[in-house]
């Protein structure tokens, strides 16, 4: 059985879908009746910025060349069109992250795979981009506590998520319990990323990918496990 909203796999008779928390053929009489479930956030499970760490470092150690080589692809094709094109390479990136975390055959161009996503993956990262530029101007702190909507809304669109809107909405629903530890999560792996600068700059290419692949864990740590809609594609 499938959600007739965001066409997620639920529970055969489920009458709210576990994902986006949407009634499922009920009749009006009834739906009065019934709350949907609460969606699941740092707040009612165990959100560890340790075990973010600990899986971008070894999914990098794991697949260290296909992450350099996407990593690079993505940053400098992302480049392009105003950066319009860094929502779809993300989008695939986190593609390319849930093969091989599932153990599916992978390579680098797997971050093409965003563009089968175009239009919501657009639409997702100008929305959060734009609330999180804005949160940058105001005093600047704010910023800081949204940035994370950018990536959690994308890994939802990875997900399955059709509609650029509804991935901002649903991220953030997942967010709004817990700003605090998802920002710090960033913070370390930005951190983290920019310590091969220090190699001669090109060293970056060596530790950027840990934002990439950090992003992607943040996301599944946050939202907790969802079956991809079509985790092949």
């Amino acid at each position: 059985m499938f959600c007739h909203s965001c066409g997620k796999s639920i529970t055969d008779g489920a009458t709210f879908c576990n994902h986006c928390g949407a009634a499922q053929n009920v009749t009006p009489d009834s739906a009065a009746n019934l709350n949907p479930p609460a969606l699941q956030t740092p707040s009612s499970h165990d959100y560890s910025i340790g075990r973010v760490i600990s899986n971008s470092f070894a999914d990098l150690k794991s697949n260290f060349l296909t992450h350099v080589v996407a990593t690079l692809l993505t940053t400098i094709i992302g480049g392009f069109a105003f950066g319009l094109l860094v929502g779809p390479l993300q989008v695939g990136y986190m593609k390319l992250e849930e093969k091989i975390k599932t153990g599916q055959p992978s390579t680098f161009t797997d971050i093409f795979k965003g563009f089968d996503h175009l239009v919501p993956a657009l639409v997702a990262f100008l929305i959060s981009a734009v609330v999180t530029g804005i949160g940058f101007m105001l005093c600047f702190i704010p910023g800081f506590f949204v940035m994370s909507l950018i990536p959690v809304s994308l890994y939802l669109v990875a997900q399955g998520e059709t509609d650029g809107v509804q991935a901002v909405q649903r991220a953030w629903g997942y967010l709004k319990g817990n700003l605090f530890m998802p920002m710090i999560t960033l913070l370390v792996l930005s951190v983290l990323s920019s310590i091969g600068m220090i190699f001669c700059f090109i060293g970056i290419f060596l530790t950027l990918p840990l934002l990439y692949i950090g992003s992607y864990h943040m996301a599944k740590e946050l939202v907790g496990d969802m079956a991809p809609a079509n985790p092949t594609n």
